[in-house]
């Protein structure tokens, strides 16, 4: 099943913030989550429920499965320094 993948109006403004070739890595990785978003890169978050962590060399892609609209929303696409806090 292919999931829907939403990005919130925030996460869009950081994800058009990014270089251009992390958010060209980025984008491909989107396409990989909406395909498996509990594939081999992904990494269930301790403490925070239904949120999952798809790692992007140094970035790190946010986000929460809907199962009940089979949809993947992305919460904060951001560094890895920045991203947990």
């Amino acid at each position: 099943m292919i999931y829907g993948v939403k990005l919130s109006r925030r996460t869009t403004k950081d994800f058009d913030a990014l270089p251009n070739t992390m958010r060209d890595r980025v984008n491909r990785s989107l396409d990989d989550i909406a395909a498996d978003p509990r594939g081999h890169h992904s990494k269930k978050l301790h403490g925070d429920g239904n949120l999952y962590r798809w790692r992007v060399g140094d970035w790190r892609i946010v986000y929460a499965i809907h199962e009940d609209i089979g949809q993947v929303m992305i919460v904060t696409v951001a560094h890895r320094r920045e991203v947990y806090r």
